[in-house]
C-alpha cells in the first residue's frame, strides 16, 4: 500500500486506562479492615476505662505475692555483770554526825499467804494468755475418697493443729502435720468460729514430718479475719528448763484443748542435715496431739510434733524449738528448694577431742540410703571439717553452709578419715546435692 493509502485508511485505536489503586478492590478491603480495628479499638478502650474503676470498687484491686520474712523475737543479751565496786575512803565524823541526823527508810517485807483465789487468778491469766495465742492456730483436715466393706463410697478425714505462720496479698500459710496430706484429695483450713476455706499443698519438710498448705484471703470472710492473726515467735533463749509453758491447739488428741506444765529438759537430737533442740514438758499428751507450746507472754517457743527419737511409749507433750524451724518455715514459704546431703552428725567437742583424739568437725554418726553423701563416697565415722573451703565444727555451721547451696549444685567437702594406723589423713569428696523436698 502506498504512502498516501496509509494516510487515507486508518484505524481507531482503543487505548484502556488503569483503574486508580484506591478505587481496586483489595484497598478498599484493607480500608475497611483498618477502619473497623479502628472503631473496636475506640470502643475496646472506653469500655475498660468505664468497666476498670467500677471493677476495682467491686472486687478490689488483686494484689502481688510478696516474698515473706518470717519474724522472730530478737535475741536478749545475758544480763551483764555488775561492776566491782572500788573501796571507798572511811567517811570522817563530821560526815557520819551529819548521815545521822537524817531520817533512813528502811523497807518493810510483809509476807502474805497465798489462797485458792489467788491460784484461781494465776489460772485465770494463764487461760487468757492461751486463748490470744490460740488466734494463730487452725485446724486442718486432709479428706480422702473410700469404699467400705459393702461397696458403699465413705470418706476418710485426718485432722491437725495448724499454724497461721504468714500472709501475703494473696494467700495465708499454715504449718501443720504431714500426716494430713498424705494421699488426701481435699485440703480444708477451719477456723475458730467453724469457717472453712479449702486449701492447696506448698511443700512439706520429710525430715520434720512437718507440711505447708495455702489458702486464698479472698476466701476467707471479713469476720473469720477479725477473730485470727499470724503467730508471733520467740527467740532461743526465752524458753529453758524450769520454765512454765502452755500447750495449745491439739496436744491432748482433740481440738481446741489446753493445758499448762512445765519444761523438764532441752535435748539436741540429730536428724538428716539438721539438729533440733527438742522441747520436753511433764504435760500428760497424746500419741495424735499437735499444735503448739507458748510462753508466759503468749509467743510460741514450739511446735508440737513427733520425737525424733522414735520412743513411741513417751505420753509426755514434746515439741521442737521454733527458732530451730524458723529458716525452713520461710523456705517452704516462699517455695525455695533446699539442698539435701544426707548425713547425721554431731559436734565433736572439744573434751571428745582431748579424750579419744578426734580431730575437731562434724562426727558422721548415719548416712542416710540412696542419699548424695552416700554416692559421694561419704562413710560413717568421718569426720567433715569444711564445705566449700568454709570451716565446720558444728552441725549449725554444717546446716547454715548447707542452706546457702542449691539441689544440683556440687559441694567440695574436705574430710578427715581413720586409717589402719590409726592416725587421720584428709579425704576429698565432691557431693552432688539433692533436693531436701
Amino acid at each position: 500500500m502506498s504512502q498516501q493509502g496509509k494516510k487515507d485508511f486508518t484505524f481507531i485505536n482503543e487505548h484502556i486506562k488503569t483503574k486508580p489503586f484506591y478505587k481496586k478492590k483489595w484497598f478498599l478491603k484493607t480500608g475497611a479492615a483498618v477502619g473497623l480495628a479502628v472503631v473496636f479499638g475506640a470502643v475496646a478502650g472506653l469500655t475498660f476505662a468505664i468497666i476498670t474503676p467500677w471493677a476495682k470498687q467491686k472486687f478490689g484491686e488483686p494484689q502481688t505475692p510478696t516474698q515473706i520474712v518470717i519474724a522472730q523475737e530478737e535475741e536478749t543479751d545475758k544480763p551483764a555483770e555488775k561492776p566491782t565496786e572500788k573501796p571507798t575512803e572511811k567517811p570522817t565524823d563530821a560526815a557520819v554526825t551529819e548521815k545521822e541526823s537524817e531520817i533512813i527508810p528502811q523497807t518493810v517485807i510483809e509476807e502474805k499467804a497465798l489462797n485458792l483465789s489467788d491460784y484461781k487468778k494465776l489460772y485465770s491469766q494463764m487461760y487468757s494468755v492461751a486463748r490470744e495465742a490460740q488466734r494463730a492456730v487452725v485446724t486442718v483436715t486432709g479428706s480422702s475418697s473410700n469404699v467400705d466393706l459393702f461397696n458403699e463410697p465413705s470418706e476418710n478425714n485426718v485432722e491437725a493443729s495448724g499454724l497461721i505462720v504468714a500472709a501475703n496479698g494473696a494467700y495465708m500459710y499454715v504449718l501443720t502435720e504431714s500426716a494430713v496430706i498424705e494421699s488426701a484429695e481435699r485440703l480444708r483450713v477451719t477456723f475458730p468460729d467453724a469457717t472453712t476455706v479449702d486449701a492447696d499443698l506448698q511443700k512439706q519438710d520429710p525430715t520434720t514430718e512437718m507440711a505447708l498448705v495455702r489458702l486464698p484471703i479472698s476466701k476467707i470472710p471479713e469476720e473469720t479475719k477479725n477473730l485470727i492473726d499470724t503467730s508471733a515467735l520467740a527467740s532461743s533463749c526465752s524458753v529453758a528448763q524450769g520454765a512454765p509453758v502452755i500447750a495449745i491447739g491439739s496436744p491432748l488428741g482433740y481440738t481446741e484443748s489446753i493445758a499448762f506444765g512445765m519444761v523438764t529438759s532441752i535435748l539436741p537430737t540429730s536428724v538428716e542435715d539438721r539438729e533440733y533442740n527438742m522441747i520436753n514438758t511433764d504435760i500428760i499428751g497424746s500419741s495424735e496431739g499437735s499444735g503448739i507450746l507458748v510462753n508466759l507472754d503468749g509467743k510460741i517457743v514450739g511446735v508440737i510434733t513427733r520425737d525424733f527419737s522414735n520412743q513411741a511409749e513417751q505420753s509426755t507433750v514434746t515439741g521442737v524449738s521454733i527458732s530451730e524451724i524458723r529458716q525452713m518455715i520461710e523456705n517452704m514459704t516462699n517455695n525455695v528448694e533446699m539442698a539435701y546431703m544426707g548425713i547425721i552428725g554431731k559436734e565433736v567437742t572439744e573434751s571428745i577431742q582431748k579424750e579419744s583424739h578426734i580431730p575437731e568437725g562434724v562426727y558422721v554418726k548415719e548416712i542416710a540410703a540412696d542419699s548424695p553423701a552416700m554416692y559421694a563416697g561419704i562413710q560413717k565415722a568421718d569426720i567433715l571439717i569444711s564445705i566449700n573451703g568454709e570451716k565446720i565444727t558444728n552441725m549449725k555451721q554444717y546446716s547454715d553452709q548447707l542452706g546457702k547451696l542449691k539441689p544440683e549444685e556440687i559441694a567440695h567437702v574436705l574430710l578427715m578419715r581413720q586409717g589402719m594406723d590409726g592416725n587421720y589423713a584428709e579425704i576429698p569428696a565432691d557431693v552432688t546435692l539433692g533436693n531436701a523436698q
